[in-house]
């Protein structure tokens, strides 16, 4: 690492973030025209499932984990209404609903999403990193 020596003669600034390894990145572009660019988007891919929620409360996944860097969940229920909260005490009382077709788009990462229903509702997942 360069010390404030070498960046003040060097008239720069470099911006470094690390991940989930600790591999350091660099999280601002800059283009060929000297705009500064941060893109918070989507860059690995993603997946998709189905999954039914009912009255005991389950995690909004595809899988049996949480997709690895995820940065969106989409839920869309099929056939009635769900409720999410971030805690899996969630209820249909103290929940906030999801209607039947809605798509509801939530910027997530590490932290577990909670789906409940007043019975078995299918829900269209996806994940994306």
């Amino acid at each position: 690492m360069a010390d404030l020596t070498d960046i003040t003669a060097a008239q720069s600034v470099k911006v470094i973030g690390a991940d989930l390894t600790g591999l350091e990145t660099y999280p601002l572009n800059v283009t060929a025209t000297g705009e500064c660019e941060v893109a918070d988007a989507l860059r690995v891919g993603g997946v998709n499932g189905a999954i039914t929620v009912s009255t005991v409360a389950i995690e909004a996944k595809v899988g049996g984990s949480r997709y690895l860097d995820r940065k969106l969940l989409t839920m869309i229920p099929t056939n009635g209404t769900i409720y999410y909260g971030f805690s899996n005490a969630v209820t249909t009382t103290n929940g906030t609903p999801i209607y039947k077709n809605q798509l509801c788009i939530l910027a997530v990462t590490d932290i577990p999403v909670w789906l409940v229903a007043a019975s078995a509702i299918n829900v269209r997942i996806t994940e994306g990193a």
